[in-house]
């Protein structure tokens, strides 16, 4: 006596149908994983713009800087007052 084996169904979608609707689907999937890491990407850099923007160390450091090309730029001022000027503003804490 043999066992038969249970007939199975067929599916009512082809073979090749279903591999093409795989490839669909993974070529949609990859393409939206490539719009979320850009927007990602974009959202991060626009991000550390605006941090830069409010950072009051930063603006402190080109505050100073502007103050010493300025004050090296007038002749009057003597090399120590300079000096002081700089170490002044190396003094000056940013505020937390």
């Amino acid at each position: 006596m043999s066992a038969k084996r249970p007939r199975r169904r067929r599916s009512s979608v082809s073979k090749a149908s279903r591999k093409r609707n795989k490839a669909m689907i993974e070529r949609s999937l990859n393409l939206l994983n490539n719009h979320a890491l850009t927007f990602r990407n974009e959202l991060k850099a626009h991000s550390e713009s605006n941090k830069r923007d409010k950072d009051p160390c930063l603006q402190l450091e080109n505050c100073t800087e502007q103050v010493i090309n300025e004050e090296t730029e007038d002749s009057s001022y003597t090399e120590q007052r300079i000096e002081d000027a700089i170490a002044e503003f190396s003094l000056l804490k940013c505020p937390q």
